[in-house]
C-alpha cells in the first residue's frame, strides 16, 4: 500500500503519507429525509504516526472526516429497490395502471363518435405518462443527489487544499472490472491513487466486492518547503506511506569505558592498530 520508494521524498515531489479508507457498509433502506440509517463513512482514527502528524494533526483529521461524514450522510440516496422513493414510485405507477384499466373497462367510447379513437389515444398517453413519470422523478432525484454529493465533497477538499501549506487531500481508490469468466479482471486506479469517480463507485459498493475508496493525504515537498521557509518553520521531509524512518543512533560504549579517538592511537602507537576501549578513570 502506498509508495515503495526507500527514501523520503525530495523537493519537488508529491508524496503520499497516509490514506483513510472508506467504510461503504450501508443499509439497503436508507435515506436522510425518510429513514436516516447507516451509510458510507470514514471511521475516526484513534491515532496517527509521528510523521503524518508533522503535516496533519489528529484533531484536524478528526474534523475533516467528521465533515466528510456529514456530507456523505445528507447526500445518501440508495439506488436499490428498497429505497422508499423507489417503492413510492412503484406504488404510483401501479395506481396509474389501475386507473387506466378501470377507465378503459367502464367508459363507453361510442358516445364520442368520430373522436372515440382520439379519446382512446389520449387515455393511453396519459397512462404511459402516469406509468413512467414516478420512475423518471426517481432517476432525476438520484442524479441530483449524486451531483450534490460530488459538488459538496470536492468543494470541501478544494477549500482545504487552498491553504497552500503543501499538504493536499484527494479522493481516490480502485475498482475491478470483470472481463468475463475466462479472463483476468482489469484493475482501474490503485490504493495510492485513483480519482473521485473510483471513490464514488466504492461509496455505493456496500460489500466492497469490486471497489475500495480512500481519502489520500499528500505532501507537495516543494510547496511545503517554501511554506516552512515563509512561516519560519523547520521543514520535515515526508516519509512515503508504508515505510518507516530508520534512525541512526550514536554508538554507546559499555558502562565504564570510553572510545579512544583515532588521532590519539596514531600518536601513541601503531597507526594500524584498531581502536580500543579504555577504562574510564574517575577524577
Amino acid at each position: 500500500m502506498g509508495s515503495r520508494n526507500s527514501t523520503p521524498g525530495v523537493v519537488g515531489e508529491e508524496i503520499l503519507v497516509h490514506s483513510f479508507e472508506l467504510d461503504p457498509d450501508a443499509d439497503t433502506c436508507q435515506m436522510p429525509w425518510i429513514c436516516p440509517r447507516k451509510n458510507a463513512m470514514f471511521h475516526p482514527p484513534e491515532s496517527l504516526n509521528e510523521n503524518v502528524q508533522q503535516f496533519l494533526s489528529l484533531a484536524e483529521a478528526e474534523k475533516i472526516l467528521a465533515d466528510l461524514n456529514a456530507i456523505l450522510h445528507r447526500t445518501a440516496f440508495s439506488p436499490g429497490l428498497c429505497n422508499p422513493c423507489f417503492l413510492l414510485a412503484l406504488l404510483s405507477s401501479c395506481g396509474a395502471s389501475g386507473i387506466f384499466i378501470s377507465e378503459m373497462v367502464t367508459r363507453d367510447f361510442s358516445d364520442y363518435g368520430r373522436n372515440a379513437g382520439l379519446q382512446i389515444q389520449l387515455r393511453i398517453f396519459g397512462f404511459l405518462v402516469g406509468l413512467m413519470l414516478p420512475f423518471i422523478c426517481f432517476l432525476v432525484l438520484l442524479c441530483v443527489t449524486r451531483s450534490s454529493r460530488r459538488k459538496q465533497l470536492t468543494n470541501y477538499i478544494a477549500d482545504w487544499n487552498s491553504r497552500g501549506n503543501g499538504v493536499k487531500l484527494s479522493f481516490g481508490g480502485w475498482w475491478r472490472q470483470s472481463m468475463g469468466a475466462w479472463k483476468e479482471p482489469v484493475i482501474h486506479g490503485s490504493e495510492s491513487g485513483g480519482t473521485y469517480d473510483y471513490f464514488n463507485m466504492a461509496a455505493w459498493d456496500s460489500r466492497s466486492s469490486y471497489s475500495k475508496g480512500y481519502l489520500h493525504v499528500h505532501v507537495q515537498t516543494g510547496v511545503r518547503q517554501q511554506w516552512c521557509s515563509t512561516n519560519g518553520t523547520y521543514y520535515v521531509a515526508p516519509i512515503p506511506l508504508g515505510q518507516t524512518l530508520v534512525q541512526v543512533v550514536a554508538y554507546q560504549p559499555p558502562p565504564g569505558y570510553v572510545v579512544v579517538p583515532m588521532e590519539e592511537l596514531q600518536t601513541s602507537g601503531d597507526p594500524t592498530e584498531p581502536p580500543s576501549y579504555e577504562k574510564a578513570v574517575a577524577s
